[in-house]
């Protein structure tokens, strides 16, 4: 719509089942992308009792999950779907069972496996539903490079990160901090910190980083995933012997 005469009248009929209070968002449908300026008018809340109107069969849950399965981006939806879960309440687990979750298809890596293979002790994990590695241990030897192979067909956007031995609660609580940070995004949600040793960029849905670590001593290296509200579950443990 565009221009002062060019209004279109939208109604929308929900059911609040047994909920006590609701919220009503008012959103424009550019999902960030657009640009100028829009405005609502004359928005009103009209109860509907029983023999007033016809059966409305769409609930909360069902038109929230609907708008963002048909307009959000796979980014959008991976936000989303990552404050429901590290931030559950209710209404957001109803909405996340209602969203089918589409298939994510990993890319394949830029690196020759073969190539690498020759200088690095390849290792290789991937992020998975419920804020989990798909391994909880990796081992490798020590005096050779490493080269880890992190892939995320998670609807969720992680990233992996490997500490110094000990470090797992100090680099924790440096992710937890770190949410503050204004450029938080821009640092991939990887804390400042001299106890990691290597980390890699924030993984969108469907992509895949390799991470190449000097040799390394003996001992056990936590890795977790630092984004918000992930690290107390999704973490594992690199044992070098």
């Amino acid at each position: 719509l565009k221009g002062d005469n060019d209004w279109s009248k939208v109604s929308l009929k929900f059911k609040t089942d047994d909920r006590g209070t609701i919220s009503i968002n008012c959103l424009y449908g550019g999902w960030g992308f657009a640009t100028g300026k829009a405005y609502w008018d004359d928005i009103e809340l009209i109860q509907i009792d029983a023999g007033q109107g016809p059966d409305i069969s769409e609930d909360t849950e069902s038109i929230v999950a609907a708008n963002l399965v048909n307009h959000a981006s796979s980014i959008q939806l991976s936000s989303t779907l990552n404050e429901i879960i590290t931030k559950p309440t209710e209404l957001g687990n109803k909405i996340k069972k209602m969203i089918k979750a589409p298939k994510v298809v990993v890319k394949e890596s830029l690196e020759d496996e073969l190539t690498l293979s020759k200088t690095h002790q390849i290792l290789k994990i991937k992020a998975i539903e419920g804020l989990k590695f798909d391994k909880i241990k990796l081992e490798a030897k020590s005096g050779k490079p490493i080269a880890i192979i992190v892939s995320n067909p998670d609807l969720l956007q992680h990233n992996f990160v490997i500490g110094s031995p000990g470090s797992l609660e100090k680099i924790g609580s440096a992710a937890d901090a770190i949410i503050t940070n204004p450029k938080a995004i821009e640092m991939n949600y990887v804390p400042q910190t001299n106890e990691i040793l290597a980390a890699s960029k924030l993984l969108d849905p469907g992509t895949v980083a390799v991470i190449k670590i000097n040799p390394l001593k003996p001992g056990k290296y936590p890795y977790i995933c630092t984004f918000p509200g992930h690290w107390r579950i999704m973490q594992g443990q690199l044992e070098v012997k």
